[in-house]
């Protein structure tokens, strides 16, 4: 079901592993950002009747832009989870994969060993990071958290089902 929402846009987000674009805007009745998936926006238009600028310059506007710009600061793709959890993964040290984790991670702290690299990234939600993790197959291993380890290894066992294949 969807609903009519007057919002302010406070900014476009892309998610480049999914292809898609967010929008992340206050939503006037709730007073609150919120984040809206661009392809689920069914006829947009503007609403003369809303004072964008009057709603940009309360305080109620400004922390909540704040808060939400804060948090897609440390987002993996697109999250307003308030707390940052630590994720920590581990890489094999090889040409391929040293570039396209230097390339693909924001604001992650890298560690080079002889044969791994640990990449160490505090997020909004670890969550956000599976898709991509699972990108690289065997190539990486999840440190922790172990909340992360063990969501995986529940997703993996649900696979081996998937196939009626037993290990």
């Amino acid at each position: 079901d969807y609903q009519a929402k007057v919002c302010i846009p406070v900014r476009c987000v892309y998610d480049v592993l999914h292809n898609r674009v967010y929008f992340v805007a206050y939503d006037c009745e709730c007073q609150r950002i919120s984040i809206f998936r661009a392809d689920r926006i069914l006829g947009p238009k503007v609403d003369d009747s809303v004072n964008a600028e009057e709603i940009r310059n309360t305080d109620v506007f400004r922390v909540e832009e704040k808060k939400a710009l804060r948090c897609i600061e440390k987002s993996w793709m697109v999250s307003m989870n308030s707390g940052l959890e630590d994720v920590e993964l581990r890489f094999p040290n090889n040409p391929y994969i040293k570039r396209r984790v230097e390339n693909e991670c924001r604001n992650a702290k890298l560690l080079y060993f002889d044969e791994s690299i640990i990449l160490n990234v505090a997020v909004n939600d670890p969550k956000e990071l599976l898709p991509w993790i699972r990108t690289f197959g065997t190539d990486c291993t999840i440190v922790k958290p172990e909340s992360l380890v063990k969501q995986e290894i529940g997703k993996m066992k649900e696979m081996v089902e998937l196939y009626e294949y037993e290990l």
